[in-house]
């Protein structure tokens, strides 16, 4: 998703990725490039040689890539950048991991890093959220738009991770908001629920939303100030439990049932609004300014990526006509 929400603002270069993203990709004007499936390491690397190294590599968290298939492509690349979140500490400290990482000329980090790897590589600078950030639909649009009939409550439910998992929540709202007379939209990619994108654009229309703690739905609902319940999942390099910390979550389906009855009867719970996100699409258009600089032969430094950050949010240079940027990487579930 952040590969998609650059280079939705570049308005150039390949995101690698896989297939199931194309609808998005098609709907943001972005050329896809999909990965083989199934994806295996071999095939992996059968298919990025095939593939022209970009003059400006964009990898997206995963240092050696999925299944340690970027090495090579990585090597005839001209310069490798590495854009990542929040990681479980463990993972940036594995050896070969570690080894990978020192590989790139600079790792941005779109959330703050755990204090061990604050200094994980010499030209690592922090940038903001780096996001969709849609122009939000006022909330009778979005209920318009989404087929919500008369003004009752909405619970909005954001799928994520597997599609057992996503089926499961689907069907445990459904019951929960048919007990409490709301209406359930349940945005997923998947084939139960609603293909809702992008789904930042419709929170408007929710009354309280429930998500698992990922990086998208979690910083998307700090923009949008919606009321939120969280059920995080366990992730092997994403620790969605600490990123929603201070967030309402629900240990089981009695207490997520119980929240949101709270919440739809208008009482003000604490932790139920996240700390406001000012500019979601301050990181977008920061690493688009970068991205821009650096294929003009102009990077700036660690020092300058703060004030670049800014300017590119308020209003970002023109696009550059020299070779694209690729992006290659996993999509982050919501």
């Amino acid at each position: 998703m952040r590969g998609l929400a650059l280079l939705s603002r570049l308005g150039e270069g390949v995101l690698l990725g896989p297939a199931r993203i194309r609808t998005w990709a098609d709907a943001l004007g972005v050329e896809l490039l999909a990965a083989p499936e199934p994806l295996e390491a071999s095939s992996l690397r059968a298919f990025l040689a095939r593939t022209a190294a970009p003059d400006l590599l964009l990898v997206d968290v995963f240092p050696r890539g999925l299944l340690g298939e970027l090495e090579d492509f990585r090597r005839r690349a001209g310069t490798s950048w590495l854009v990542t979140r929040r990681v479980r500490p463990a993972f940036y400290g594995h050896a070969p991991v570690r080894e990978a990482l020192a590989s790139y000329a600079r790792v941005l980090w779109s959330e703050e890093p755990p204090p061990e790897l604050a200094d994980v590589h010499p030209r690592a600078s922090r940038i903001p959220e780096v996001l969709l950030a849609p122009r939000p639909f006022s909330r009778l649009q979005a209920r318009k738009r989404l087929g919500i009939p008369g003004r009752g409550p909405v619970v909005f439910g954001l799928g994520a991770g597997p599609s057992q998992a996503q089926s499961r929540m689907h069907r445990l709202l459904g019951k929960i908001a048919a007990r409490l007379g709301a209406h359930l939209v349940f945005a997923t990619d998947e084939a139960a629920g609603q293909r809702v994108f992008p789904a930042a654009a419709y929170l408007a229309a929710a009354d309280v939303a429930v998500a698992a703690g990922g990086y998208h739905a979690y910083h998307e609902l700090r923009a949008a100030q919606v009321p939120a319940v969280f059920v995080p999942q366990w992730r092997r390099y994403d620790d969605q439990a600490d990123r929603v910390r201070n967030g309402l979550i629900a240990a089981d389906p009695e207490g997520l049932e119980r929240l949101l009855a709270s919440l739809l009867r208008g009482e003000d719970l604490p932790g139920a609004r996240l700390p406001l996100l000012r500019e979601p699409a301050a990181g977008a258009e920061a690493l688009a300014a970068l991205v821009r600089d650096t294929l003009r032969g102009a990077e700036p430094s660690r020092s300058e990526a703060r004030s670049s950050a800014r300017s590119a949010w308020r209003g970002a240079p023109g696009s550059s006509r020299r070779a694209a940027p690729r992006r290659a990487g996993r999509r982050e579930p919501r």
